[in-house]
């Protein structure tokens, strides 16, 4: 159970540096619930009898709407935490996220794009700095 409870915080904590290897492996389970998250919410969908057009009001929202709802904050909520610790690997604030979501779509796209590609792929500082001490770059949760 403590490493479990070990595991969770490790997933979910925004204090401290981690390296390219755990936030690889971060992100695979957030995509994997992120993905799960979609599919609880439109399998009743495939089992509804189509009588007319769909819209976003003609979907049933039971219990499958809350437990997407769960997935994908929890999807959520790990790929961000360890975008932020792999910032601080770099000696960055997290708030350089932000740039991810700003209102120009193109800008938006092209931040996101070049971000992804910089923290999976770009070994950290070799340093301690104010975020912590060196992150293993290869470890794997």
């Amino acid at each position: 159970m403590k490493q479990f409870r070990a595991l969770l915080r490790h997933w979910f904590s925004f204090n401290g540096r981690i390296g390219r290897g755990d936030y690889n492996s971060i992100n695979v389970v957030a995509l994997m619930l992120v993905l799960a998250a979609n599919m609880v919410f439109v399998a009743p969908l495939f089992t509804m009898e189509i009588t007319g057009h769909i819209t976003f009001a003609s979907i049933p929202l039971g219990w499958n709407a809350w437990i997407a709802g769960v997935l994908m904050g929890m999807g959520l909520s790990m790929a961000v935490s360890s975008a932020v610790r792999r910032l601080h690997d770099f000696g960055w604030s997290g708030w350089w996220l932000a740039l991810m979501v700003s209102p120009l779509r193109e800008f938006a796209l092209f931040a996101s794009l070049l971000g992804i590609g910089i923290l999976s792929f770009i070994r950290g500082q070799r340093e301690q700095n104010a975020y912590g001490s060196e992150a293993s770059p290869d470890q794997l949760v």
